[in-house]
């Protein structure tokens, strides 16, 4: 059964060094659907891992399970499903950001809503803030920057097995309508590449400390195993 020492074992030969065109050919270690399950059936019944993973995983402000299934710091990377649970309402990402890392994405089930942005004098007016981590508490905290304009210069429907690398420095935002199916991502993170991001919003954010929820052990196995039975 493949296992996520088997995973690891494989990303270190890519990501040593890291360089971002290794992206697709890592992430094409999980090769499709079958590879997936049989990962995520091993870690189900391995409480250590399960324990590993709840300590990184929480339910996301934009309506997500953001499930951290490794997390690898020498060298640096991590391997993480995104769930939208089906019957939702709209989901959207009011953001638009960049992120500290480049990540490579593929839908397993479902679709969004994928748009880039760039600044141009031409677009329409957005309050910036820079979004500096916290790691000692374990968040974040927003600083206002000023108003810039963005413009769209990439709006597309991603569906089912659609696959994207993602540039560190590119801004972007993901929405997933209102629907009654299960949508899903699995996303390989490389290594930090800068110290914070950039978050775009129409209205004001608040600067004060966000911190997350973490899961406990017995939620993660929960939701691997509700996950398991509506992909499987």
């Amino acid at each position: 059964m493949l296992t996520l020492k088997d995973i690891k074992l494989d990303f270190d030969k890519y990501f040593s060094p890291y360089n971002p065109s290794i992206m697709k050919d890592a992430l094409s270690i999980i090769k499709d659907r079958s590879t997936l399950i049989e990962l995520l059936e091993s870690i189900y019944s391995d409480e250590t891992a399960l324990a590993m993973i709840a300590e990184k995983s929480y339910v996301h402000r934009n309506g997500f399970d953001k499930l951290v299934l490794l997390a690898s710091s020498k060298p640096e990377f991590r391997l993480r499903i995104h769930i939208w649970w089906p019957n939702s309402d709209e989901i959207s990402d009011m953001h638009i950001h960049n992120h500290k890392w480049d990540f490579r994405s593929k839908i397993i089930e479902g679709k969004y809503r994928h748009q880039e942005y760039i600044i141009n004098d031409d677009g329409e007016k957005w309050r910036q803030y820079i979004c500096h981590s916290i790691l000692h508490k374990k968040g974040h905290q927003m600083e206002f920057q000023g108003i810039h304009r963005l413009q769209c210069v990439s709006d597309a429907i991603l569906v089912k097995d659609c696959e994207y690398t993602l540039d560190h420095r590119v801004l972007h935002k993901v929405s997933v309508a209102a629907h009654s199916r299960l949508t899903s991502t699995i996303i390989l993170q490389s290594p930090v590449l800068q110290s914070s991001t950039n978050v775009y919003s129409l209205e004001v954010l608040d600067k004060s400390l966000t911190q997350p929820r973490l899961c406990n052990t017995d939620e993660v196995k929960f939701k691997i195993k509700k996950y398991l039975d509506m992909i499987s």
